[in-house]
């Protein structure tokens, strides 16, 4: 095959002129090169501005949660001082309940234990009556 170049038709200014090629390479790098330090730029702020929002929402909500913290440590406290009052009245109460309950306990047990001494007293009486009626004999 042949090429449908032919190379005596042409003048030096035809040919491949190496400086002319430099200096466009040279052009298309620096706008390469200026283009990647505006975009680098951009998402430099824009992770600048993502991390300031990012360490703001935190910060905001770990306000929150300190506040929460607070409120419901407080609240806690209240609700176990009531609870506490509570339980102490209560044990109060059933601790009175308890030894009037050992009082009254001790009250019939006392009583019925004076029964049955008068009840052993009166048999040992009769009993020892009738051994005497018996040696009299």
């Amino acid at each position: 095959m042949t090429s449908s170049f032919t190379v005596s038709g042409t003048t030096d200014d035809d040919w491949f002129d190496l400086n002319k090629y430099k200096q466009a390479a040279q052009v298309a790098y620096d706008f390469s090169i200026g283009k990647m330090r505006t975009e680098c730029e951009e998402q430099r702020e824009g992770i600048k501005t993502t991390g300031q929002e990012a360490r703001d929402t935190e910060a905001s909500r770990a306000a929150e949660q300190r506040a929460t913290i607070g409120t419901t440590g407080t609240q806690q406290r209240e609700t176990l001082g009531k609870q506490g009052e509570e339980e102490r009245l209560s044990l109060g109460k059933r601790g009175f309940e308890e030894r009037e309950t050992i009082g009254k306990t001790a009250e019939e047990q006392r009583s019925r234990d004076r029964l049955l001494q008068q009840f052993k007293d009166r048999e040992e009486a009769r009993d020892r009556g009738q051994a005497l009626e018996g040696y009299r004999f």
